[in-house]
């Protein structure tokens, strides 16, 4: 992740680290905050109105996480990105067919 620019549509192979869902402040709904990091850099997905994703989105899991990097106070993030988790016995071909798609 530490090649991540502005901008750019970039697929990162991450573990999620936390979770996190709140109110949105001036509008109805709900915003959920997946905090992801291939061990060296952090990077948020925020995702809005789909809470439902924090029970599948647990800390420990890993996958590959794809959208355009944005900066919001200071931190990239994806909005709203597209996301396959990874089992444990996953191969490297799992990898590679998601970021062709």
């Amino acid at each position: 992740m530490a090649g991540l620019e502005l901008g750019e549509h970039a697929t990162v192979l991450a573990q999620v680290e936390r979770a996190s869902k709140r109110t949105m402040r001036n509008r109805r709904g709900t915003i959920l905050e997946v905090r992801i990091t291939d061990g060296h850099r952090p990077l948020t997905c925020t995702f809005f109105n789909q809470a439902w994703r924090e029970r599948e989105l647990l800390p420990g899991r890993r996958g590959l996480f794809a959208g355009k990097v944005n900066a919001f106070r200071g931190n990239l993030q994806l909005l709203n990105p597209e996301y396959q988790l990874l089992d444990e016995d996953s191969d490297e071909s799992t990898v590679e067919d998601f970021a062709k798609n």
